[in-house]
């Protein structure tokens, strides 16, 4: 796994890097994970199911990453879900167990 292996390298540089579907970064004291929708019409409904799943996605990868762990300690964790990759709009963020939407996203 060559890829894992460099992005964990970035990582404990403080840089952001892709793993699988999500993409993992640092700002400040928190690390952030972000996540693509695969869908072009999103609700709020789809956007949390969604939201739920790139955290099962990540907690499964924290839980089998020894390296990963070590990079992201006890660090507070900030989920995000956004429309393409780059520079996407955001759909939803979860921080602190708060949901926080887009403007444009409907019930």
């Amino acid at each position: 796994m060559p890829d894992l292996k460099n992005a964990l390298l970035l990582l404990k540089d403080g840089i952001g890097a892709k793993i699988g579907d999500l993409f993992i970064g640092k700002e400040n004291d928190s690390f952030y994970v972000t996540a693509v929708s695969r869908h072009y019409i999103v609700n709020k409904p789809l956007a949390l199911a969604e939201l739920e799943e790139v955290k099962k996605i990540f907690t499964e990868g924290l839980t089998s990453s020894v390296e990963l762990q070590e990079i992201i300690g006890g660090s507070k964790i900030d989920f995000h879900l956004a429309t393409y990759e780059g520079n996407g709009v955001g759909i939803c963020s979860e921080v602190n167990g708060i949901i926080k939407w887009s403007s444009w996203v409907k019930d």
